[in-house]
């Protein structure tokens, strides 16, 4: 009698569901440009200089794909949103979406003084503030491709003391930057 009582309360597991894998490439340039502030190439190049830091082995056989962990973070400084939504978005928990987006910004951090850098030729910094002039019509400007008006990132480089070191003339350029 027990023995009939006991199979009738067996746990049943509810079926595992996985995610489909998650493709941008089925993104025409438009939409990735509009979700997530990169095209094909550029998601691309981010996702391959990435790509070893966010590989992970789980050992559960379902890690979250470096691509999606980039577009994931992308998504969150593309929109400036709540964890919780870029999460419902992408089909994921708030909690994952703040570790990829933990993971993904230093990954960035790291890799910085590979991309952003000061101008030092005279002929290069003539031709991005001509650039600049053309563009913004905002004379004597000196921005570099890519970098970030943000006073941690300008405190926190090399940048800072080059200047400091280095007395220049308003001929020599104006970086610019927003009140932050």
């Amino acid at each position: 009698m027990a023995a009939l009582i006991g199979a009738q309360n067996v746990n049943i597991r509810k079926k595992r569901v996985y995610r489909p894998n998650f493709v941008y490439k089925t993104l025409t340039d438009k939409e990735l440009r509009a979700k997530y502030r990169f095209g094909k190439e550029g998601l691309q190049i981010l996702t391959d200089q990435l790509e070893e830091r966010l590989r992970t082995s789980t050992g559960k056989g379902c890690a979250m794909d470096p691509a999606e962990q980039v577009c994931i973070a992308l998504r969150y400084y593309a929109t400036g949103a709540f964890f919780d939504v870029v999460g419902d978005t992408m089909g994921r928990d708030k909690a994952t979406v703040c570790r990829v987006v933990k993971h993904v910004t230093e990954g960035l951090v790291e890799m910085k003084d590979r991309f952003i850098r000061w101008p030092t030729r005279i002929d290069t910094r003539r031709n991005i503030m001509a650039g600049f002039a053309d563009v913004a019509g905002i004379p004597n400007v000196i921005e570099w491709p890519g970098s970030a008006h943000d006073s941690f990132v300008f405190r926190s480089s090399s940048l800072q003391d080059f200047l400091e070191e280095n007395i220049y003339t308003l001929e020599d350029g104006v970086l610019l930057a927003d009140s932050g």
